[in-house]
């Protein structure tokens, strides 16, 4: 497309110092990038808080831009024989703070969560008008009078719904700071369908509603 340039795609670490940027080019046929700045693509100066301030390092985020904008030059830097190369730089202003790239990993698991509890419920309301659950209510006269069925599907769903409320209530934190963790959680995530419509079908196939109601859907076999 006629444009010579590409991506960065982490952490950019560049220089004010001439000194500092040969040292790191090497020796054999050093590259020097000549960075031109405009005013909203400044990176971020490390030098209050770098241990090594005399490398005036500025740092830029990832996924910022390069384009070569002349010709490479050779030119003698103290004593060194280096390629220069001009570039611009287009500074990626979307990158996300530290803050939200923590958050991510809760986000996608409260979204997914979330997508679970719509479906069960979804199956549920759709299992009311089964033929399982009126041949269950045709053989238990008391169960249709009391509306057992519709009954359970609401304590299923709040069941449901106090998982999301409780995976919800943690912290980004706490989805980072240990896998073995998150990794228990997933799994909770991946078995709660299986266990809320396995306790509906428990009902179905003939166990007391009032005492299923009071049994978590974990202990339900």
């Amino acid at each position: 497309f006629g444009v010579r340039g590409g991506v960065e795609f982490g952490l950019m670490s560049t220089t004010e110092d001439l000194s500092a940027a040969v040292f790191y080019a090497g020796t054999n046929m050093p590259t020097v990038f000549k960075i031109s700045v405009g005013a909203v693509d400044r990176g971020a100066s490390l030098e209050r808080l770098s241990q090594y301030r005399g490398e005036k390092e500025i740092l830029y985020p990832p996924m910022s831009y390069l384009e070569v904008t002349g010709e490479t030059r050779m030119v003698n830097i103290r004593g060194k024989v280096t390629r220069v190369v001009s570039l611009s730089v287009n500074a990626n202003q979307t990158c996300g703070t530290i803050e939200e790239m923590l958050g991510s990993r809760r986000g996608l698991h409260v979204a997914m969560l979330e997508n679970y509890e719509l479906e069960i419920k979804g199956e549920l309301e759709g299992r009311l008008d089964s033929e399982e659950v009126k041949e269950r209510l045709a053989h238990d006269s008391l169960a249709g009078f009391n509306d057992h069925h519709t009954k359970m599907v609401a304590v299923i769903s709040e069941e449901v719904e106090t998982v999301v409320r409780r995976h919800k209530a943690r912290s980004a934190e706490w989805y980072n700071e240990d896998d073995g963790q998150y990794q228990s959680a997933l799994r909770e995530v991946m078995q709660l369908k299986k266990m809320a419509l396995g306790k509906f079908q428990h009902w179905l196939e003939g166990a007391n509603a009032v005492a299923l109601a009071t049994e978590p859907m974990h202990v339900v076999r």
